[in-house]
């Protein structure tokens, strides 16, 4: 295909060998395809779209300073497993998202561990943060959150709105509640109803929502 050795993306020994990964990369393609598929039949524009590997790239990690229970300050770093821009009628949205594949403890017994409520908090810290703010201007950002069992849905939506009740109790901000989403990606998602239909459950709230609300 006239394509230099040097310019394919691929190692001898690449990560998609290993199942958790390819099914997580698989995931996120699946949501990809969706949400093209989504954008074309609703007429909005998928203006910019990075996976996690782009992200890592192209953006540098961003780090953010958490306080754990105890007092002590440790460092987190902010990855989304992909990163959009959704464009309608002159007025844009950024979203990060994260698909979950039930991997991830949801609140770890010990807080140094990565856990749920600790990678809500990373965020939580991230949208407050200068490094977002000059990376992605004044625009607030989604966090939306994708995976495959009404019940895990449910427990991460809860452990979401316990981060901030916490943060509530400590007296801080606690505003950006609306900002995490959650739904379900089915294994063949109907993608004329994608964007246009209330799919998503948000953190701190009953009502169900549309992504272009």
């Amino acid at each position: 295909m006239g394509i230099e050795p040097s310019e394919v993306d691929w190692r001898p020994k690449a990560h998609e060998e290993h199942y958790p990964f390819l099914e997580h990369l698989l995931t996120t393609t699946d949501f990809h395809i969706a949400l093209q598929l989504g954008c074309e039949q609703s007429g909005v524009l998928l203006a910019d779209w990075m996976d996690e590997k782009e992200l890592k790239s192209a953006h540098n990690v961003d780090y953010v300073t958490l306080t754990s229970p105890s007092g002590g300050q440790s460092r987190a770093a902010v990855v989304p497993d992909g990163y959009f821009k959704l464009c309608r009628e002159e007025k844009c949205g950024l979203f990060f998202l994260e698909v979950d594949l039930k991997t991830v403890t949801i609140a770890p017994t010990v807080w140094e561990r990565r856990g749920w409520m600790r990678r809500i908090r990373a965020y939580v810290e991230y949208f407050r943060s200068e490094a977002y703010r000059t990376k992605y201007g004044t625009c607030r950002a989604r966090l939306v959150t994708v995976t495959s069992s009404a019940l895990r849905l449910h427990n991460l939506k809860k452990a979401t709105e316990e981060v901030f009740r916490q943060l509530r109790e400590l007296g801080e901000d606690a505003s950006a509640q609306n900002r995490f989403w959650f739904t379900l990606l089915d294994d063949n998602p109907d993608s004329a109803q994608f964007l246009t239909s209330p799919l998503w459950s948000i953190a701190g709230s009953d009502e169900m929502r549309s992504l272009m609300d």
